[in-house]
C-alpha cells in the first residue's frame, strides 16, 4: 500500500514539472487575478484528470482502439480550439482599446472551472498519458483494485497540491511585474496556444 502511494506521489511529480497549457494558463490567471480564482481551472483540469483515469479503469481497451481511430477528429477539435483561444488571447492582451482592463473583467468561478475542464480534455497528449499510465498500473498492481485507486488518488493529490503552490507563487509576482509586462506575458501565453493547436493540426497531416 505505501508503495502505491509513493509511486503516484512520484507520478504527481513528474507531472508537476511539465510546462503544458494548464500550467500556462495557471500562471497566468495567478499573476492577473490572483491564486483563488486560478484554483477554480486546476480543479477543472482535475476534474478532467479524474475522468480520464475512471474512464480507463474499467474501459481501456476500448478507449485505447478508439483514439487510434479517431485521433485525426481529435487533434481537430483540440487544435481549432487551442488557436481559437490563443488568438482571442493575444488580440485581448495587445489591444489598445482596453477600457476595462482583463484584471478588472474577472471570469466567473464557473466559467474558469469549465476552461480548466476543456482546455485539458480536448489536449490529445493528455488521455495518452493516463492510457499509458492506467496500463502500466493495471499491470504492476494486478494484486488489488485498491492499490491501483490509492496509486493515482496519491498522484492527483500531488498534482492539484503543486497546482496550489504554483498558483499562489505566481500571484506574488503581481506586484513586481508591470502594466506593460503583463500585457507581454498574457501574449506570449497567447501565441503558445496558437503555436500548440497547430502542432496539433499539422500532426492531423
Amino acid at each position: 500500500m505505501l508503495e502505491a502511494v509513493i509511486s503516484g506521489v512520484g507520478l504527481g511529480l513528474m507531472l508537476s514539472i511539465f510546462t503544458g497549457p494548464v500550467f500556462l494558463r495557471l500562471i497566468e490567471l495567478g499573476v492577473s487575478v490572483g491564486p483563488k480564482r486560478a484554483m477554480a481551472l486546476s480543479v477543472g483540469a482535475l476534474l478532467s484528470d479524474l475522468l480520464f483515469v475512471g474512464l480507463l479503469m474499467f474501459f481501456l481497451v476500448g478507449i485505447s482502439q478508439w483514439m487510434e481511430a479517431s485521433s485525426g477528429y481529435f487533434n481537430l477539435i483540440g487544435g481549432s480550439i487551442f488557436v481559437g483561444f490563443g488568438i482571442a488571447k493575444t488580440i485581448s492582451a495587445f489591444r489598445k482599446d482596453k477600457s476595462q482592463s482583463d484584471s478588472n473583467r474577472v471570469s466567473s468561478w464557473k466559467k474558469l472551472f469549465a476552461e480548466g475542464f476543456l482546455i485539458n480534455t480536448m489536449n490529445p497528449a493528455v488521455i495518452i498519458f493516463w492510457i499509458g499510465a492506467v496500463s502500466l498500473a493495471k499491470t504492476q498492481y494486478m494484486d488489488g483494485t485498491s492499490k491501483v485507486f490509492i496509486y493515482f488518488l496519491a498522484c492527483l493529490g500531488t498534482i492539484y497540491f503543486f497546482d496550489s503552490l504554483k498558483a499562489f507563487g505566481s500571484s506574488k509576482l503581481k506586484t513586481i511585474l508591470k502594466p506593460v509586462h503583463m500585457q507581454v506575458f498574457k501574449g506570449v501565453v497567447g501565441v503558445i496556444f496558437i503555436f500548440l493547436g497547430l502542432k496539433l493540426l499539422i500532426d492531423i497531416i
